[in-house]
């Protein structure tokens, strides 16, 4: 009876983190949509000032750069929701790309904010494409490891039936 619970409560852990992967891929999907139209449709003027107000002109002024920043505070709450519940489960590999994705979203993030205050400056769109790349890759890999984690419940499940 306790392999049974314990095998319940591992699958629902190994459904918590796939699900929370599931709706980080889908935000970073929106999120890729968002970052396009804004590339090709707006031209954003230059505004300098402090670094708040800058940023906060933004998104006042502009409907679709204030729906990819607060999408952004959506991935950058998935990403750390995604760390604590793997923090929770015992798979390493699981954790490190929780980690990596983590970081990945606070670094688009921040290369995000510097595009907007430093006159759209190239290198700071390449890093947060790069960032966003990176986090993609992550969220495949926490697939990946999902699928092993399944797969490996499965078996343990499985041989604790047989006796």
């Amino acid at each position: 009876m306790w392999k049974e619970k314990t095998a319940d409560k591992n699958f629902r852990q190994i459904n918590l983190i796939r699900n929370t992967l599931l709706i980080l891929a889908i935000l970073l999907a929106i999120q890729f949509w968002l970052g396009m139209s804004i590339n090709l449709e707006l031209n954003l003027q230059f505004v300098h000032s402090s670094f708040m107000k800058t940023v906060m002109y933004y998104i006042q002024n502009y409907a679709l750069v204030a729906l990819h920043a607060g999408n952004a505070i959506l991935i950058l709450l998935a990403s750390i929701m995604l760390v604590v519940v793997t923090f929770r489960f015992a798979m390493r590999d699981l954790k490190i790309v929780a980690v990596i994705t983590m970081f990945s979203v606070i670094g688009a993030l921040i290369n995000g904010v510097l595009f907007l205050y430093y006159d759209q400056f190239f290198g700071y769109s390449i890093g947060m494409a790069m960032s966003a790349v990176s986090t993609f890759i992550c969220v495949a890999a926490g697939f990946y490891f999902i699928g092993i984690e399944k797969g490996r419940h499965n078996v343990i499940t499985k041989s604790q039936a047989g006796n």
